[in-house]
């Protein structure tokens, strides 16, 4: 599996290939094309391990599978096959496209269902994907992390054949066939200064909280009360945050558990707070000073 995708819901990568002076495919493999530079070799996926792939990416109809690098186009023929999804494969090997257009033709896709591009990967829009799978290497995956933080929708789905993504570490791993596959849900940027009060609250405090963070963890720092906490493990999946800490205000032990939904700068979602066996829910609506985010991902160092 290798290619590069563009659409609106899956990216499945294999194999990458860098330099630029595609030709335009025709549907017979020319071998007498020139080869751009490539920064990856092309190898196919096994059947096996391209099913463990959809079964991670948990794909749905209204999916399109982006495949980064894609070689003769196994990876989102299948998909269109086996779900009725769209796919974007992308290669910059003309005669892997060629391969590719010739592999749809004898499927019975049609084009407005899944296409081709000759064309530098880097160079591709990914923000109408949500599924990304990759077949690359350890170099080409980890400064791919830049791009995919810049242009893909928070909840895309990310399936890696063989390589991680360095420091950012997977949300699932598995191994089929002496081989390893690798799942990321992209998240979305939860950092910043963030503030609100609690319906339940009839002094109607505030609650302010900034909160770091680096791909799917993050650390807040929260004021209220005339108090101050660190909550060290922050967790977000996609759109969601989750927030869970305990505290002592004055001689009670409390546990605050906040779970909500990000779009832009705010949060909608709901807190639960235990005291002992006592449990109450209120609601939770909490909005982002504008300007305060901050990059979540790390350099390429490793």
């Amino acid at each position: 599996m290798n290619s590069k995708l563009t659409a609106s819901g899956i990216i499945l990568g294999t194999v990458l290939h860098l330099a630029t002076g595609c030709s335009s495919p025709g549907p017979v493999i020319n071998d007498t094309i020139e080869k751009p530079k490539l920064d990856v070799r092309w190898g196919g996926t096994p059947s096996r391990l391209m099913e463990e792939m959809f079964r991670f990416a948990k794909i749905e109809k209204s999916d399109v599978i982006y495949d980064l690098g894609c070689g003769d186009g196994r990876i989102v023929i299948t998909a269109a096959q086996k779900y009725g999804i769209k796919g974007v494969g992308i290669d910059l090997d003309p005669i892997r496209i060629q391969e590719s257009m010739q592999n749809l033709q004898k499927s019975g896709i049609p084009e407005s269902q899944v296409k081709f591009l000759c064309q530098n990967l880097f160079e591709v829009d990914l923000s109408e994907a949500t599924v990304l799978a990759i077949y690359l290497n350890k170099k080409v995956n980890r400064k791919l992390r830049e791009k995919i933080f810049r242009e893909m929708k928070p909840g895309t789905r990310i399936v890696s054949h063989n390589w991680d993504m360095g420091n950012w570490k997977p949300d699932g791993i598995t191994h089929i066939e002496n081989r390893t596959v690798f799942y990321w849900l992209l998240p979305a940027n939860a950092s910043g200064h963030w503030a609100w009060t609690l319906p339940g609250d009839k002094t109607l405090r505030n609650y302010e909280m900034t909160i770091e963070q680096t791909y799917q963890k993050g650390k807040g720092f929260l004021n209220f009360y005339s108090l101050q906490a660190t909550i060290p493990d922050i967790s977000i999946s996609g759109n969601e945050i989750q927030i869970n800490y305990d505290e002592t205000i004055g001689n009670d032990k409390f546990n605050f558990r906040y779970s909500g939904i990000l779009s832009e700068d705010t949060i909608k979602g709901k807190v639960i707070i235990k005291k002992g066996n006592i449990q109450i829910e209120e609601i939770w609506n909490a909005r982002r000073k504008a300007g305060s985010t901050t990059k979540i991902i790390e350099p390429v160092i490793d």
